[in-house]
């Protein structure tokens, strides 16, 4: 493939199109970083770069499948408990589901 070599973005627009781009190609095409840089005709770091400032502008946005106030809680009790590892399972409707959700989650440990 053919590397393209890209002038610095001129305006506002260009720079904005350039971190849509880079975040498409990423995200939703699931290239790598390498291959969005060799795309685009930037560099690797610079893809970081659009990445990272079309988060913080609002332009993409990332969502954690697990519920946060579980994520939450397992950061708070390592750092007062100074565990390496916490694990929270999901709110279960019963003991048996809380069993087999701990089950799970001692399965997928080992």
């Amino acid at each position: 493939m053919t590397k393209l070599t890209r002038m610095p973005p001129t305006s506002l627009l260009d720079a904005e199109s350039l971190r849509l781009k880079a975040a498409f190609l990423y995200y939703n095409q699931k290239l790598t970083q390498n291959e969005v840089a060799a795309k685009l005709g930037v560099s690797r770091s610079t893809i970081v770069k659009l990445l990272d400032e079309a988060l913080k502008r609002g332009e993409i946005q990332i969502w954690v499948k697990q519920a946060a106030s579980e994520l939450e809680l397992a950061s708070e009790l390592e750092a007062a408990l100074n565990l390496d590892e916490v694990i929270v399972t999901p709110p279960a409707k019963d003991v048996d589901g809380t069993a087999r959700a701990v089950g799970d989650v001692t399965l997928s440990a080992t």
